[in-house]
């Protein structure tokens, strides 16, 4: 007979039907993505979370604790910078390891990571900036060319953070911040945030934007407006 796993999400049952009638999600009044997600697997600190495969072909493992500190030292850096929870942070990067650890920062923050896509040219991408008032911005070097082209039109943008290297003087971008060296002068300690609402200004709750690319060169992306849980607890 098979020990009940406390952890389970659905009981050792052999009757679908009573299953289903019996089943419930369990919800709490308090959650973060990043403690379930990252937090506790790191606990063990041999604990594999991802492979990064390289240009070169080469292989690189990165476990949960490594995550952990390395958005615990993002969150600590975008709240030096003057993020707080419910500013909007934008995620522009392809696939590697740097966009886990921006998307975990700001769940751990309480900020709101928006992803972009590396594709966008300049007018998508100030659209989707200015429409929701990005407060910080991580990318690429190729997502750093688009910027220049809009960065001046983006006053609300305090922090830009680059994880190629800072641009030349001179640039619209010249201000970026290395991600790596902020990351290194950073501490690795950061407590969590436990989702308690936030509340911007004049607002009754937090807004979740779906800014899917349009048919047409000049329709606007559609939004779907709502609140994360029902009540605006997360992250």
């Amino acid at each position: 007979m098979n020990t009940p796993d406390a952890n389970a999400l659905l009981p050792a049952e052999s009757d679908y039907d009573r299953l289903h009638a019996n089943f419930a999600w369990a919800v709490p009044a308090r959650f973060n993505i990043a403690s379930v997600c990252c937090d506790r697997w790191a606990e063990d600190p041999e604990r594999l979370a991802m492979i990064e495969i390289g240009d070169d072909g080469s292989a690189r493992e990165i476990t949960f604790a490594e995550l952990q500190r390395g958005a615990n030292r993002l969150a600590n850096s975008l709240a030096a910078q003057g993020v707080q929870p419910g500013d909007r942070v934008g995620v522009l990067l392809p696939q590697r390891h740097e966009t886990a650890l921006v998307h975990l920062a700001c769940f751990k923050l309480g900020a709101i990571s928006v992803p972009l896509f590396s594709l966008f040219g300049p007018e998508a991408l100030h659209h989707r900036l200015a429409d929701c008032g990005m407060r910080a911005i991580v990318s690429d070097a190729r997502g750093l060319a688009t910027l220049d082209e809009i960065r001046l039109q983006l006053p609300a943008l305090q922090a830009i953070y680059t994880v190629d290297g800072v641009p030349d003087g001179g640039r619209p971008t010249s201000d970026a911040l290395d991600f790596h060296a902020e990351l290194a002068a950073a501490s690795d300690a950061f407590v969590t945030g436990n989702g308690q609402p936030t509340r911007r200004a004049g607002a009754d709750h937090l807004h979740l934007r779906d800014h899917r690319q349009p048919q047409g060169r000049s329709a606007r992306p559609p939004g779907a407006a709502g609140t994360p849980a029902g009540g605006g607890d997360l992250p």
